[in-house]
């Protein structure tokens, strides 16, 4: 199941990125920033986006979302996901597994090679976050925030730590 899921976001995210290099320039003014495992990793090829959906868990109201997709290099990316029961306001947003705050919840992916080596967040780890220091929701409006988490790969227990992360990005979409 999680392999499928992998395979889905990997595909959304290739044609991200192929969209978005159509008629455009490739490098935006958003950026993304941060240290595996001591190693800093910076992108300008950033897209950032908002949106909601029908509550799948209760059925009612919306959940909103703010997504956030960084390539680095050709190889590499990281994909950043705020959810909220409201419009995804400044805060600290936590592993959703926790449960120890259910209306500021996060998905983090990172991959070194965008097609084998899969990270999700350490389950076991409640330490890491992702805090959004602002957004303003307008098409071309700005969110900035910085993030700190631990990834495990599933497939060979390979634990990253990925530090000092901020971003600085444009949202271009609904």
């Amino acid at each position: 199941m999680k392999s499928r899921f992998k395979t889905i976001v990997l595909c959304l995210l290739l044609s991200q990125l192929f969209g978005l290099s159509c008629g455009k320039p490739v490098f935006s003014t958003s950026t993304v920033s941060f240290d595996v495992d001591g190693k800093s990793q910076r992108s300008t090829f950033v897209t950032a986006g908002i949106g909601n959906s029908e509550n799948v868990f209760t059925g009612i109201g919306d959940l909103y979302s703010f997504h956030i997709a960084a390539f680095i290099g050709a190889p590499k990316f990281i994909e950043i996901i705020l959810f909220s029961d409201k419009a995804c306001e400044p805060g600290e947003y936590i592993y959703a597994d926790s449960y120890l705050n259910s209306f500021k919840e996060m998905g983090v992916t990172y991959s070194s090679d965008m097609s084998h080596s899969f990270y999700d967040l350490d389950e076991t780890y409640l330490q890491s976050r992702v805090t959004l220091e602002s957004i303003d929701y307008r098409i071309g409006g700005r969110a900035k925030g910085t993030f700190s988490v631990r990834m495990v790969n599933e497939d060979t227990n390979d634990v990253i730590e990925i530090t000092n992360g901020k971003f600085d990005v444009l949202i271009e979409k609904p």
